[in-house]
């Protein structure tokens, strides 16, 4: 089975010149299905997947692509269960870290394709926010939702790079079973998982799924500081002046909402009202 992106405008034709008809859709996550000599499933995500016998296969990509496909998951390859983990906030101000995990076998594994886990940053916040209720539903995960103070502390014991390390390494932890091997979203400095991948959301879809569940739980916890802080607190790092100088102002403690070692927040005003 192989994964795709997309397909040229004149699939279809080629199929049916090849024998193959439309075939009933097996799932809710399905927009059309194909078969004949393997299958072809474009899923409402926009995904398409070829299944079959790896000499079916190659003869889809042969057929209708005519070179190596750019190929998402190579699932005939996959056997093993993996645990996916990735990160969200790290490049935040505002918040601490969110670090999240999901589980899946061969077969599980299908389900999260025809769900459309990918990458979060494809996604909506709506569509994030229903995507990972229905994974955290129906999939083993785990996520360590770090806060702001947490954050400071331990990146002031161990640096972002080891407090990442932990976390990954303690979602993996909290969710391997035997034999699974754990797949992380690479960062500079990574020195866990069994695989790390550059893009691990577009070539692991149980990273995708923990990206969904990490993006997901972040978003919950800026909504959680928002109201902590009595006001909207923006996400990212651009665009965070006026909400930083506000909350100097307001008196509260400024660790319990942003992460002290950034640039913009290391300022002398920032870090002398700290102090105070």
């Amino acid at each position: 089975m192989v994964l795709l992106q997309e397909l040229p405008a004149d699939w279809e034709k080629k199929l049916v010149n090849l024998g193959f008809m439309p075939s009933p859709i097996k799932s809710q996550y399905e927009s059309y299905r194909m078969a004949g000599d393997g299958n072809v499933i474009v899923f409402k995500s926009g995904k398409v997947l070829f299944q079959g016998t790896p000499e079916q296969v190659d003869s889809l990509n042969q057929l209708l692509l005519g070179h190596q496909p750019k190929v998402i998951g190579n699932l005939s390859e996959v056997k093993d269960v993996l645990v996916g983990t990735d990160e969200a906030l790290k490049g935040d101000t505002f918040g601490g870290i969110l670090v999240a995990g999901v589980r899946a076998d061969f077969k599980s594994r299908l389900k999260l394709i025809r769900m459309g886990a990918r990458d979060s940053k494809l996604l909506s916040k709506e569509e994030i926010k229903s995507l990972a209720n229905e994974i955290m539903k129906d999939f083993p995960w785990y996520a360590a939702n770090i806060l702001p103070e947490e954050y400071n502390r331990r990146v002031e014991d161990f640096g972002v790079t080891g407090l990442l390390n932990q976390l990954h390494a303690e979602c993996f932890e909290k969710l391997k079973i035997k034999g699974a091997k754990h797949v992380v979203d690479r960062f500079p400095g990574c020195k866990v998982g069994d695989i790390a991948l550059i893009h691990g959301e577009s070539e692991s879809v149980e990273v995708a799924a923990a990206s969904i569940i990490a993006r997901h739980l972040a978003n919950k916890q800026i909504e959680q500081l928002s109201v902590k802080a009595g006001m909207v607190i923006p996400m990212g790092s651009t665009h965070v002046s006026a909400a930083l100088e506000k909350l100097r102002k307001s008196g509260l403690q400024i660790n319990l909402f942003v992460k002290m070692g950034f640039r913009n927040v290391s300022t002398k005003k920032f870090i002398n009202a700290r102090e105070n």
